[in-house]
């Protein structure tokens, strides 16, 4: 079975807008880039959230990997976070 899509855009759906490069990939970064961009209207926040993470740390933007993101935006939805 297939997921229907967000309520919102019932016909907005990975498999429509994605290449084929990006659904075999399928990694968590991939996928929160495509929610971001697609159903939540923000698509610079991925990469916003890269310099975030770097400004934070310290580090060069470029030092700051896909899963380095995904774990901060993780960190700011998990229970009992800040």
């Amino acid at each position: 079975s297939s997921h229907p899509g967000v309520y919102w855009a019932p016909n907005l759906k990975p498999s429509n807008v994605c290449t084929n490069d990006e659904l075999q990939l399928n990694d968590a970064a991939t996928r929160l880039k495509w929610i971001l961009q697609h159903t939540m209207g923000a698509p610079r926040a991925f990469e916003n959230r890269r310099q975030e993470v770097a400004l934070l740390s310290g580090s060069p933007v470029e030092s700051v990997d896909d899963n380095a993101v995904v774990e901060s935006f993780r960190a700011c939805v998990e229970a009992g976070s800040d």
